[in-house]
Formats: C-alpha cells, structure tokens, sequence
C-alpha cells in the first residue's frame, strides 16, 4: 500500500487486538528510518527486551539468538515500514518462519516481501463514496479529527458536501485527511476545499515524475506545508535528520542553527497542524514526524541546500546530549530518566555513523567514546563494542584510534570480548612505551588495563594497574585518580590483601575531587567488605549499604557493589543475605549487559545452590561456567577461586555423580545458566 493509507496504525491496532492469543505477546520493530544493518539489532532489542546480556552474548550472530529465543513459543512479530530494507527482511522472515514454527510476522510494506508462505493484504484508500443512509469512511475520519481540532465546528449539508470534496481530492488518503482536517481551526471545509482543489491540481503536475499511488499523498503533504509559514517550514525540514524521534531540547539546538527564534511555539504550531506527532516518553515530551512527511521534509531540506548544516546541528546536539547523559548518569538516577535517554539511543549511533562516513572520524570517536557510562548504564555494552569495534577497525592507524582503544578495555572485557580487550591493550602499552600517548590518554588506558587484568583473573596485578592509573591521572582528573584508587582497593580484596585495599580506599579519599552522592555509601560499603575478609562482622551494615546503592539508581556501581557484597556475605556464613545479593547483581549485570560480572555471580549461583543441598544444579552451572571463561578467557579472583575449589571438592566428595553425568553434554549457554541461577 502507499504511504499514507494507515498502514502502521492498522498494524499495531491489530497487535494490540490480538496480541492476547499469543503468550509471549506482540512486539513492534519500526524500520522507516533505518537501513539494512539496522533490521536486525532493532529486532533483537524488541525481541530479548531488557535482557542486554542474552543480546551482548549473542553479538555475532543475533539472528540465531532470537529465533533460539522464540523457538517453541507463539508471538507476534510487527515489522514496519520494510520496503527500502526488503533484502534483509525477506532473510530475517524467512529464518524466523523456518526455525519458529509458532511464530507470526506480520509486515507493512509498500512492496511484497516474496517469501514463502506470505499472504497479502492490500490496504486501499479510505472509499470517498456514500453508504447508504451513512458517511463516507474518509468523510467519517475527516469529520472525526475536525471535532478534535474544532469542537464548535459546524457541519450542515453545505460543509459536508465541501469534506466529500476534500477526501476526493486526497483520493482517500488518511494521511491527507488529516493534514486537511488539522486546518478546521483557522478554515471553513468550504474554504479547504476551494484552495486545496486548485492547489493539489499544480502540486500534482510538479510531482508527476512520482508513482500514480504517491501522487496524491505527495500533493496533499505538499499542499499542507506550503500553508506553512516560514519558520514552521524550516524546522519541520530540519528535524527530518533525527531518527526516532526528538525533544524539545535537540529541537532548540537544530532551531537555533536554523535561525528559528522561538522553537517550542512552532513544535505546538506543528502537532496542531497533525505534521508532527507527539508522546510521553519517560518525564519528557517526545516528538516525530510521520515517515511520509520526514521523507517530503528531508527532500525540501536537500532542496535548500542545508542537509549538511543540519546533519552538523544534529551531530552538535547528540554531542551536548551525550555530555549531559554522563552528568546525569553520575547523581541520583530515577526509571523515567532511563527511559528518556535510552529514547536518544538511535539519534547516538545515526550521529557517530553520519560522521565517520563524511570522514570526521575523529569527531564519530570522540563522540563513542564520551558516551562511555551512557552505554553501561542504559544496558547497551552490547551495542557500544560493536560501535567501537566498527570504528576502530574501519581506521586503525588513524592517529586518534587511542580515543576508542582506551575505552574499549573495559567495554571489551565486560562484554565477554577479553581477547579483544587483550589485543588493545598489548597495543596501548607499546604505543605508551614509545612515548605516543599524552597523558590524559595514558591515565585513561592504565586505568583500562586494570579491568583487562582482573578479567583475566590476576587480581592483584590489577590493583597496581589501577594504582598507577591514580597516581598518573591525579594531576591532571582527580575524579579519574579517585575512581582507579578504589577500584585498585577492591582489586586487593579480590587478591586477599586487605590491608591494602584500606591504604587504596584512604588515598581516593584524600584527593581533592567533587564528592558525587553515591561515593560516601559505596567506599564505606566496600571498606565493610575488605574488614570482613579480616574477620569482623559487618552482615547488617553491608545488606544496609548495599541497599542505599540500589535506590540510587544507578546500575554500574551497584553491579560491582553488590558482587563484592555478595562474596563477603558468604565469607561471614550469612548465606540467605548473600544469595539476595548476588541475585540482585546478576539480574543487574543481565539487565545492562554486563557478561563478565555475570559470569563471576554465577559462581555465587553455584554456591548458593551448594548451600541448598543442591549439588546437581550446582555442578551445571560450574559446568557452564567454566565453558564460558574458557571460551573467553576470563580467569577467577583468588578469594572466589579459593572458595569455589573448597566447594566443589566438598560436591565431588558426597555426590561425585553430579560431576559425572555432565561428561560429554554440551555446557550451557551463559544466558541459559543464568536463567535457571535466577529462577525461585
């Protein structure tokens, strides 16, 4: 069907009706304005939900991951607006249709799909001809929104005939309807008909180079924009380079470079006049233009000569929004604000992807690269090693790779990618060697090389890294040196030498660097911990403190928190306080994408089931465990490799068969260990 005719809403309005007879429910994946690259980590992230560690796992090859998700289950899948992506469409169809016997697609598209099995739905115009004693469909759907507009309209014989006369010039499309119907406020329908019959007939000729079945739409968008004035028309042109949709705020910043003086008036002229449309995304307004119009307007941007200047304000924008994300990210952190950023994520990889390709590759990873506690906190670490990886390969020797090396060390080890997280260190230490990386960058890479190192296991390795990263970073970022000193603390208790970690945890506390909130909290917490490890009771304060991070919000620190909390809590024999924990940290971990902290919790998984007289559950998820971090190469802290050795010997002594029967059987995925760590 053409543009315009309601395919979109048609389709959800059908999954919303139907969605009940399917268990696993329907999910939407609006394509419009993504390309073929973008089909399927879009559906991936409909498909797992917040489930960022099944979707960062299964990075290299996400296909596979959704059609073993859904295999087995009935569900619902919408996928919208597919014409300019068919290639990859009909592949992604087609895999689901083979591999998910129970699983339903339903596709809007101006084209076929031409897979096996597909069934078409034609959807015409609304018809513009009378029933009986009844309206017209499109006089009934024009008089609808004409109410809304203008409740004190008046509809007598004479300006119903002007409506039928308004839907036959836009030959039923309800796009068209709409627009017309959005200038009830300021026009009579007679005064509509009379200026849209005359003008659709030139619009019309001056598209005549597009499809019979766009004609109409095009001149009905056409006509609707030309009644614009000015300043509505160049920022409806403008904000054609968001995708996915904008605030109010990214909308200021591309008015601004537009020349536009009062931005938020024209964005209420626009949603009057039904061009833009808008929602409650999180605590904020969010707005987006229908993909019929964002195509008009892209082409009038083109037209004007301006895209690049636009596509500069919207990369200036995502740069100041990625700043700010980090600045909110490092406070008190509420679900709206989640939601609100995690709304920015297409608008942040469209930004980095727009300028490596016009070759400001600096620029694109600069950008990457200050969105850094942005991808763990919204649970896409998945996406930035992917981001980053694509950067970095695309131009390895280009001077500033160092800009997306550096935080791909932590990226790549928490992603479960640590042998690509090890080759980048071997690089940065011999570019540092050689006296090729300021000092900036050479405080940012020690400090990544210490999650490269306690990754691998060697604990106490990683605590010199991250001593030296204090020590180089003090002069010059204070809040970097206080943030490596603690986790060089925590990388001593990880290695059994706690004197240290309390020497560490007093060196951040001396340098002079703004106090976040969270500090306070999280550094006594994890001082508790170490002074457990000695011997002291501290079981009620650590569940306390741990706690008051979790209502924080925010998830990174929470994460690494409640690890250590959780380890602690089983060196004090307090096993049920222990097994909340490392619950809570894994569901975290799961949740943000974090595979190494989850595969260090499974662990605490092992033992909890261990604890419960359990031993067969926990064999498989040491099995699965062990898969893992070979596969990987990620190596156990001593405190947890000490533990779990004392642990399985015990298992092995009073049910060798718990071993035994998993000789020969494929280990579990680390997914599938942590599904069954954390059911009830």
């Amino acid at each position: 069907a053409a543009g315009g005719t309601g395919k979109t809403r048609l389709a959800l309005e059908l999954a919303a009706t139907v969605g009940h007879r399917f268990p696993v429910g329907a999910v939407a994946v609006e394509l419009a304005d993504g390309g073929e690259n973008d089909v399927v980590p879009r559906l991936a992230e409909a498909v797992l939900g917040n489930d960022a560690a099944a979707r960062t796992e299964a990075a290299t090859d996400l296909l596979h991951a959704i059609t073993r998700h859904l295999a087995g289950q009935r569900a619902l899948i919408v996928l919208d607006n597919c014409e300019h992506v068919l290639p990859t469409v009909n592949r992604v169809v087609a895999a689901l249709t083979h591999r998910c016997s129970e699983v339903a697609v339903l596709a809007t598209s101006r084209e076929r799909l031409g897979v096996d099995g597909e069934r078409v739905l034609l959807l015409e115009p609304l018809s513009t001809v009378r029933r009986s004693h009844m309206v017209a469909p499109a006089t009934e759907l024009f008089l609808d929104r004409a109410v809304t507009a203008n409740p004190g309209i008046v509809v007598d014989d004479a300006a119903l005939q002007a409506v039928e006369t308004i839907c036959a010039a836009v030959e039923g499309s309800p796009l068209g309807i709409e627009l017309a119907a959005a200038r009830v406020r300021t026009l009579t329908p007679r005064q509509i008909a009379d200026r849209l019959g005359d003008d659709l007939h030139l619009l019309r000729q001056r598209h005549s180079n597009a499809p019979e079945r766009h004609r109409s739409l095009d001149a009905a968008i056409a006509w609707s924009y030309e009644l614009l004035e000015p300043d509505e028309r160049r920022l409806l042109a403008w904000s054609s380079v968001f995708v996915g949709g904008f605030e109010i705020a990214a909308a200021e910043t591309i008015g601004s470079a537009a020349g536009i003086p009062d931005v938020i008036d024209v964005i209420e002229s626009l949603v009057e006049k039904s061009l833009l449309t808008s929602q409650h995304v999180g605590a904020h307004m969010r707005y987006r233009l229908a993909e019929p119009i964002r195509q008009f307007a892209r082409a009038r941007l083109d037209e004007f000569g301006q895209l690049d200047l636009a596509l500069e304000s919207h990369f200036d924008h995502c740069r100041s929004a990625a700043r700010d994300a980090v600045t909110q990210l490092d406070g008190h952190v509420d679900p709206p604000l989640f939601t609100s950023l995690s709304a920015e994520l297409e608008n942040f990889l469209t930004a980095i992807h727009r300028a490596a390709d016009r070759g400001a590759h600096k620029s694109a990873m600069s950008l990457a690269s200050s969105l850094d506690l942005y991808w763990a906190e919204t649970g896409h670490i998945g996406v930035a090693m992917q981001v980053f990886d694509q950067l970095a390969r695309r131009h390895p020797d280009h001077p500033d790779t160092s800009i997306i090396h550096v935080p791909m060390l932590w990226v790549a080890t928490m992603a479960g990618e640590l042998p690509r997280a090890q080759d980048i260190r071997d690089l940065l230490e011999a570019q540092m060697s050689e006296g090729l990386l300021n000092p900036i960058a050479v405080g940012g890479a020690s400090f990544g090389i210490g999650f490269v190192e306690s990754g691998g296991g060697d604990a106490m390795a990683a605590a010199k890294a991250w001593s030296l990263a204090a020590r180089g970073a003090a002069p010059f970022v204070p809040a970097l040196a206080r943030q490596a000193y603690w986790s060089a603390g925590q990388s001593a208790t990880a290695a059994g030498d706690n004197e240290l970690a309390l020497g560490l945890y007093q060196a951040a506390d001396r340098l002079d660097a703004p106090t976040p909130g969270w500090w306070p909290t999280f550094v006594d917490t994890m001082r508790r911990v170490a002074r457990t490890y000695q011997g002291e009771d501290h079981v009620d304060a650590l569940h306390r403190g741990t706690l008051a991070l979790e209502d924080t919000g925010l998830k990174m620190r929470f994460v690494l928190a409640s690890a250590f909390v959780s380890l602690a809590l089983f060196h004090s024999e307090a096993p049920d306080r222990a097994d909340h924990w490392w619950r809570r940290s894994m569901s975290t971990a799961r949740e943000i994408g974090n595979l190494w902290a989850c595969w260090v919790m499974l662990e605490c998984a092992a033992w909890s089931a261990m604890e419960r007289g359990d031993d067969h559950a926990a064999a498989m998820l040491w099995h699965a465990g062990d898969a893992f971090g070979g596969h990987r190469g990620y190596g156990l802290w001593p405190v947890v490799r000490d533990e779990t050795d004392r642990r399985r010997a015990v298992v092995r002594a009073r049910t060798p068969a718990a071993f035994d029967e998993l000789v020969g059987r494929p280990p579990l995925t680390l997914t599938e260990a942590i599904d069954i760590a954390l059911q009830p």
